[in-house]
């Protein structure tokens, strides 16, 4: 006997988004560092030093995080910091997870450009363990 199952789409969507976010991200509190970087995603706020905090709604990198709010003064109101700019709302979305935009991943090439990663043909002060 088959009985009609109801099914919620909030309950669907949450759950599904929760396991995408557990297989995007390896399980862990990043992005899995051996996927290229145009095939990464990070959640929202992920902090990179150098590069900041990740919008994901936004796909890239801002100095402040998501939503950061900006006490209201005798003045001015209170203000809300998303995607590079202040509003008097927090911006609402349901992304919490994407891959970085192509200024985003530009972002990504300069800090990791800098790394200092050694390798082969230092001498390590001219001392050999050869000789």
């Amino acid at each position: 006997m088959n009985f009609p199952r109801k099914r919620s789409a909030q309950i669907r969507l949450v759950l599904l988004g929760g396991l995408a976010s557990g297989a995007l991200t390896s399980c862990g509190d990043g992005p899995a560092q051996n996927q290229p970087a145009a095939q990464r995603v990070y959640p929202n706020d992920y902090y990179v030093e150098g590069a900041g905090y990740y919008h994901a709604p936004f796909g890239n990198w801002y100095q402040l995080p998501y939503n950061a709010l900006h006490n209201a003064s005798a003045d001015k109101p209170a203000m809300y910091y998303y995607g590079g700019q202040w509003a008097p709302q927090p911006y609402e979305s349901i992304i919490n997870l994407s891959a970085p935009n192509a200024d985003g991943l530009r972002a990504l090439d300069r800090i990791n450009s800098h790394i200092n990663r050694g390798g082969f043909g230092h001498s390590y002060g001219g001392r050999s363990y050869f000789s």
